[in-house]
């Protein structure tokens, strides 16, 4: 085992990124469930799938510019959106192999279709209400996206019309089936798995700017300037070391809540229950490093109280009292904590280590807890110092006993008679 100033500092600074992350992936997780984001990506998939995509992008450049630049946040709120009566994609979620998919009434939509679900739903939707099996299914299918053009709904008998591009791409997979049902009914599930392939690529890019968003809110507030924390770890031996002990129990503490947050398959079995006890868990180990690093927001808060009381004292327009001004402000400065500390005299830097922590934040608990377990085993595995009798001696540590130091041999060269 070795102790080093240098890596201890990154050792403690991983590990509060570790607790940071572990707590932006517990309060996402639960966001998600309550917001039901996993079930509004979903349907955003199936809506680009079964309906025409608006044309957004025209030939001014500076519209274009806009509009890519504030996709991200357009994309999300569209996820809030509901659907459109009288759609393709409307129909498909009424549909009765897909409505009892749904967890309850308050949650009726599924947050996960299989293939399977999704082609047979889609032929029963295409080859009509009418279909009764006296007529081969392949006819009344080809009738629908060739004839018609339009599907009739199960339930209200509603006649609804397939947009272009969905139904060009329709007729394309049965064309290319060959008007064979059960190939046909295969197409379709290879097209819903590559898309679905893609909405997993969208639902991560989501999360991954989720998390930034809470890693900001979690860096304000607990004070969680990295800058600061940087300088505060170079000098406080003993914040270091409390650190570096804590990092030394990451694996055994933190390994399957990381491994649960990481996995989605797991993620998604977590009870809410676990969910909040895991939080509760996360949150106490952080307020915990606040305190070790004497950082929080209590102590900012404070310094609106010394700056009250200092204009208190400055606006007395006794001359008699503003003979011990000075002193008065003082005593108040030792009774208050009047700023934030002595790492965070800079407004700019202060709002630099906040964003630097909500980026490290964004990176997720896995990454750092792999970084921080991997750093605490190199340090407990490293060399032992030089023990403090072959200090004293003189005698290099690695020089085994009764055996005379390259310091004596040499002197024996030089002076072969002594």
């Amino acid at each position: 085992m070795f102790s080093n100033a240098a890596f201890d500092v990154f050792i403690g600074l991983f590990f509060l990124y570790l607790i940071y992350s572990l707590l932006a992936s517990l309060l996402q997780e639960i966001l998600s469930r309550q917001l039901s984001l996993r079930t509004r990506n979903l349907q955003k998939a199936i809506k680009i799938m079964l309906e025409d995509r608006p044309t957004t992008l025209d030939d001014n450049s500076l519209k274009n510019t806009m509009y890519r630049t504030f996709s991200v946040f357009s994309d999300f709120w569209q996820l809030f959106k509901s659907l459109k009566k009288g759609s393709f994609v409307k129909a498909f979620y009424d549909h009765p192999t897909i409505k009892y998919l749904g967890e309850s009434v308050l949650k009726r939509k599924p947050a996960y279709i299989n293939s399977d679900t999704f082609s047979r739903t889609l032929l029963q939707l295409l080859r009509g209400p009418e279909y009764d099996g006296t007529i081969p299914e392949s006819i009344m299918i080809e009738q629908t996206l060739f004839n018609n053009q339009k599907l009739v709904t199960l339930m209200d008998k509603t006649e609804i019309e397939i947009g272009k591009e969905t139904l060009v791409q329709l007729q394309q997979l049965f064309r290319d089936a060959r008007k064979d049902v059960d190939k046909f009914k295969s197409l379709i599930e290879n097209w819903y798995n590559e898309t679905m392939d893609r909405a997993t690529g969208w639902y991560k890019r989501q999360t991954q700017l989720l998390l930034f968003i809470i890693g900001f809110g979690i860096a304000y507030a607990f004070n969680a300037d990295t800058i600061a924390i940087y300088k505060i770890l170079s000098k406080d031996r003993t914040a270091r070391e409390q650190l570096v002990q804590l990092a030394t129990q990451v694996p055994a503490k933190y390994g399957s809540t990381v491994n649960d947050v990481s996995d989605d398959n797991l993620k998604k079995s977590i009870t809410d229950s676990a969910l909040l006890l895991a939080y509760r868990s996360a949150a106490a180990d952080a307020d915990n490093a606040s305190m070790i690093l004497s950082l929080g927001r209590k102590n900012i808060d404070s310094c609106k109280v010394c700056a009250q009381m200092q204009n208190e004292l400055i606006n007395e327009k006794d001359t008699l009292k503003r003979t011990n001004l000075q002193k008065k402000i003082t005593a108040y400065n030792k009774a208050y904590f009047c700023t934030k500390n002595e790492y965070q005299n800079d407004e700019t830097l202060m709002w630099t280590g906040w964003l630097l922590t909500a980026l490290a934040i964004s990176m997720g608990a896995p990454f750092w807890f792999d970084l921080v377990s991997k750093l605490v085993q190199i340090r407990s595995t490293g060399p032992k110092p030089a023990s403090a009798d072959s200090n004293m001696t003189g005698t290099p540590a690695n020089t085994a006993p009764g055996q005379p130091s390259i310091e004596q041999e040499q002197i024996k060269i030089v002076n072969p008679k002594g």
